[in-house]
């Protein structure tokens, strides 16, 4: 039984390179470098992302009905991608959907940059010249995102190839970074971290000249309205939220509201922790990171709830 699968799969790659050896793969990449396990194409070329769109009529020139085009996020590409030798006539899109989807799906949905990647984990599409004909003919920046609209859209026949679990996994870890890096989070996290040395200085002026307590109190005030500014105009002001004084003070009443609920959750945390008999510095940095990210989901959310403006 072994063998005869042994025999199988030599005579399907040996049909695969008969197959594909007068095709032309081009990837597109934000590197230069092609992934591994490669299907055996006649010719493979690499483009970067910034390449194609600064001469996109060079790149138009590559539309051909025998050069299929693949968009790589990670350094690999599933040997199962093309389980069948003629899916790439078949279907216009070949996706490998990743079985942590819904995880990233949540993800996608806590950082609210882009609800509409919000609907699978990819690392590998496969296309044919009438789908990158469309994109390019459109201005459509060429990323997961577009294509992922476009899928959504129905516009083309699509084929889901799955993954297995350590490719998944690996997936989700390199997208999650990704993510990360490019949504709003580091930004929040410089303004809060900007928002307690303001709490601080403020402090240790005001209580020169007031009671302690109403001074704590004003420093923390000032600290609020610091960050809430900060977000407003920085982290969060590729938001599509209003601009008038009207959405602005609803904001900042919102703003002020979250960091309560937040105050609230640090001191609950703390409090149940300590209780339980852990150490009291330990207890107060789980409460402050709970506390933090519930902010921050607060304000992406709630306060700034809004699309961002992703160019197509």
């Amino acid at each position: 039984m072994e063998f005869q699968q042994a025999i199988n799969a030599v005579e399907q790659q040996v049909s695969l390179r008969d197959f594909l050896s007068d095709k032309t793969l081009v990837i597109i990449t934000h590197d230069e470098d092609a992934p591994k396990n490669l299907p055996p194409f006649g010719e493979i070329k690499v483009y970067t992302v910034e390449a194609i769109e600064k001469d996109r009529k060079k790149f138009a020139q590559t539309l051909d009905d025998n050069t299929f085009y693949m968009i790589c996020d990670g350094g690999y590409a599933s040997k199962d991608i093309i389980s069948n030798l003629y899916d790439i006539d078949r279907y216009d899109i070949i996706l490998e959907k990743r079985r942590l989807g819904l995880l990233l799906k949540i993800f996608k949905h806590v950082l609210a940059e882009n609800n509409v990647m919000a609907e699978t984990s990819l690392d590998v599409i496969f296309m044919n010249s009438a789908v990158m004909d469309y994109i390019l003919s459109r201005h459509y920046k060429i990323s997961r995102e577009v294509l992922l609209r476009i899928i959504a859209a129905n516009r083309f026949r699509v084929k889901y190839v799955e993954t297995n679990v350590w490719q998944n996994l690996k997936n989700f870890v390199y997208i999650g970074i990704y993510e990360l890096i490019h949504s709003s989070l580091p930004k929040y996290l410089v303004v809060g971290t900007t928002g307690i040395l303001i709490n601080e200085f403020m402090l240790k002026m005001l209580s020169y000249r007031l009671p302690l307590t109403f001074a704590d109190a004003l420093a923390i005030e000032s600290s609020i309205t610091s960050n809430f500014l900060m977000n407003e105009y920085w982290t969060f002001n590729n938001r599509e939220v209003s601009k008038g004084v009207k959405g602005f003070f609803r904001r900042m009443g919102f703003h002020n509201l979250t960091s309560l609920i937040g105050l609230g959750i640090n001191l609950g945390i703390f409090t149940a922790l300590v209780d339980t008999g852990m150490e009291m510095l330990a207890a107060n940095l789980i409460g402050i990171a709970v506390a933090f990210l519930s902010r921050y989901i607060m304000s992406s959310r709630l306060v700034w709830h809004a699309p961002s403006k992703a160019s197509n």
